[in-house]
């Protein structure tokens, strides 16, 4: 079964382990049927179309859960909906395909609204967003542990706009490439528009997938 669902403000902070237990654990509390693997350690069958990072909210996700006997959308959505805390809410459900690619595999994009607070003017934003647009490459490093990773941002970055300014905070909309191999961050992208160490706040507001999925 595939299920939308939004997170919201009040567990934007919760790992995507965290979010992937929380809904095997309502399914639990909600009597549904959780199929499992196989093998010696047996898991749920649960995996998102693309994991949200901490801190970002989720307007719009796609969930996929196997369950091992036959229900109904509507039985789904009836029984989850009361296991689930405030912030998670499930707004449909959908049989998915008996084969074909995973979630995983057909996403292709992402759009994201970034929020950030900001001393500079309309027109200085704007020109920064050309001047990003503008160029051919965005060479950025990345350091995890010991390990660092220089990468080229700008082919990630589908699209980028400002498209509010007020009270002192710059409202972006982008869209990013997010597949398996390669996905842009939003907050990179801030950085290369020349903001660190300041207040930012993300929602990913749409995936785009290279088929139908419902």
């Amino acid at each position: 079964m595939r299920l939308r669902f939004r997170r919201g403000e009040e567990v934007k902070y919760i790992s995507h382990l965290d979010l992937m237990r929380l809904f095997v654990r309502a399914c639990r509390r909600a009597g549904l049927p959780l199929a499992y693997s196989g093998g010696f350690s047996p898991t749920p069958v649960i995996a998102m179309a693309l994991p949200l990072a901490v801190g970002v909210v989720g307007e719009d996700e796609v969930l996929e859960i196997g369950f091992s006997a036959e229900v109904t959308p509507e039985e789904v959505l009836v029984r989850l909906r009361p296991q689930l805390p405030p912030g998670v809410e499930v707004r449909a459900a959908w049989p998915a395909p008996p084969v074909g690619k995973a979630l995983a595999q057909l996403v292709v994009a992402a759009d994201f609204i970034a929020e950030v607070e900001t001393d500079r003017s309309r027109t200085e934003l704007e020109q920064a967003v050309r001047e990003f647009l503008a160029r051919e490459q965005v060479i950025l490093t990345r350091q995890r542990g010991e390990k660092t990773r220089t990468f080229d941002l700008r082919p990630l970055v589908r699209s980028l706009e400002l498209v509010d300014l007020r009270d002192g905070v710059a409202e972006f909309h982008l869209q990013l490439v997010a597949e398996n191999n390669r996905a842009g961050r939003p907050d990179d992208v801030l950085a290369a528009l020349g903001f660190e160490d300041v207040a930012m706040r993300f929602r990913r507001v749409r995936l785009y997938f290279r088929e139908p999925i419902d």
